[in-house]
């Protein structure tokens, strides 16, 4: 693994297990809607956020040494074409209440926001393509306004 990689994964996670801020620093952090404290990027150019929670959503990658994501989509891609149907597909897995694993990665998101804080959603798709980490935010902002 390259030097740049390592630094990446290692740092994706420390995130995805669970780095928080102190609560001191919280209380420091701007309040924005929470539609623009839902980032969605690419793991290979995360966003500049230095606030932000990186949370990486997908397949297990040895390459990159990140370990499968809760939120990542089931569904291989079978092609651009397929693309849209594929996160279409996604949407219910997301959305199943019975899907505890997932769930519970959702809340643990949702605990961030409450709390004040950014996350970055992080595929290799995205910005540049749909990308499913574009479902998973839609649904957070849902919950978040049904609160």
């Amino acid at each position: 693994m390259h030097e740049r990689t390592a630094t990446i994964a290692a740092h994706l996670n420390r995130s995805i297990m669970g780095g928080t801020l102190p609560t001191h620093e919280i209380d420091q952090l701007p309040k924005k809607p929470v539609a623009d404290r839902i980032l969605v990027g690419n793991v290979r150019a995360p966003c500049r956020n230095v606030d932000a929670i990186r949370i990486y959503c997908g397949r297990k990658n040895d390459s990159w040494g990140l370990a499968q994501s809760p939120l990542a989509n089931p569904n291989p891609l079978n092609g651009e074409a397929h693309r849209a149907q594929n996160i279409a597909d996604y949407r219910p897995y997301l959305r199943n209440p019975k899907n505890t694993i997932v769930q519970a990665e959702v809340q643990r998101v949702l605990e961030w926001l409450r709390s004040g804080q950014t996350v970055e959603l992080l595929c290799w798709c995205a910005p540049a393509k749909a990308c499913h980490c574009d479902e998973v935010r839609r649904y957070l902002i849902e919950l978040w306004e049904a609160r």
